[in-house]
């Protein structure tokens, strides 16, 4: 199912939040986890994104990254939506709405059967998961 932005409204017809679609800084929506967790700033919420430091694995380990964020704080509070690459936003008083949530998809690369040495296509590309 597809997430797109949309307001949220409860049975008295106040907007009670907002759906926001899981996004990467090219506009397009994320398909896997892990995913480097990213700040309404675009700056990413753990320090500089490599190896070794925390990537979300599932729609849960994203919403408790993003939340971590003074700055995401000071946008709203995140929580899991309606599909795994969907969030639901309850603004903060004074928050800026972002049109999504930004994250980059760590991608693997494919290794061969010595552990070490990543796998090429016939270009010489290396083959990612």
């Amino acid at each position: 199912m597809a997430c797109v932005f949309s307001q949220v409204y409860n049975s008295c017809g106040c907007i009670t939040g907002y759906m926001l679609p899981l996004q990467d800084n090219r506009d397009q929506d994320i398909t896997a986890y892990p995913v480097a967790v990213y700040d309404v700033a675009d700056v990413f919420v753990n320090g500089t994104p490599t190896v070794g430091h925390q990537y979300a694995q599932t729609p849960s380990e994203y919403v408790a990254i993003w939340n971590s964020s003074a700055t995401n704080q000071a946008v709203g509070t995140l929580y899991v939506g309606q599909s795994p690459f969907c969030f639901y936003l309850v603004r903060a008083v004074g928050g800026t709405l972002p049109a999504h949530v930004l994250g980059i998809q760590f991608r693997y690369p494919l290794l061969n059967e010595d552990g070490v040495t990543p796998i090429r296509d016939e270009n010489g590309s290396i083959i990612y998961a």
